[in-house]
């Protein structure tokens, strides 16, 4: 059985965030079979972020991540469920 992590990422900053959303959820469709979860915008025009949580197959994030061109925008944080902290997000 593979292993599963549960990954949150956050993008702020950004012009457009509904069309980075579509735009980054389209490109990792090369990663479907590794990666389940969603994402929204949240906030008003001009002072918004996209925040998402997914579970990723395998031990590390990243790869399955990096067929977006875009990856290096967001900011991915690996939670732990034994922790306290991460059991709030």
């Amino acid at each position: 059985m593979s292993h599963w992590n549960l990954v949150i990422c956050d993008l702020s900053n950004e012009a457009n965030l509904g069309n980075v959303q579509g735009g980054f959820f389209a490109r990792l469709e090369a990663s479907r079979k590794y990666i389940f979860g969603a994402a929204s915008v949240y906030g008003a025009s001009n002072n918004s972020v996209i925040q998402g949580a997914f579970m990723v197959r395998g031990n590390e994030a990243l790869p399955a991540f990096d067929v977006a061109p875009d990856y290096e925008s967001y900011e991915f944080t690996k939670l732990d469920p034994s922790k306290k902290e991460d059991k709030v997000c």
